[in-house]
């Protein structure tokens, strides 16, 4: 009663093997900082789109485990990440992190979910 407890973030993966497994949508600055800060948690970066593949292919080559995912598909996503990281322009957010939860991926969004809350 009235301790805190810390509850495991690191899911069991299946095979002995634990830990987060994190997609990055949107590889510009914030994808490149969420995707090193994923790995310092000790999380492994296994999915990387934008929309300028390019731009996912660069942030690839830091992250060898990363699949590039060529085009907007939030089943791909679930394919290989449990939670995906949305750092994308803001008036994206909402169709984005909606068709990431449809598709069974916990989401951590970068900015707030839509311009206004009302």
């Amino acid at each position: 009663p009235g301790r805190l407890t810390r509850m495991s973030s690191t899911p069991d993966m299946g095979g002995g093997e634990t830990g987060a497994t994190a997609a990055i949508v949107g590889a510009g600055l914030m994808g490149r900082w969420h995707a090193h800060s994923a790995q310092r948690a000790g999380g492994r970066v296994t999915g990387i789109f934008d929309i300028d593949p390019a731009r996912a292919r660069a942030l690839g080559a830091r992250y060898p485990a990363a699949s590039i995912v060529e085009r907007w598909d939030p089943a791909a996503v679930a394919r290989v990440a449990n939670v995906a990281h949305v750092c994308t322009p803001l008036d994206t957010h909402e169709s984005l992190v909606a068709g990431l939860l449809d598709a069974g991926v916990s989401v951590l969004s970068e900015k707030p979910l839509t311009e206004t809350s009302w």
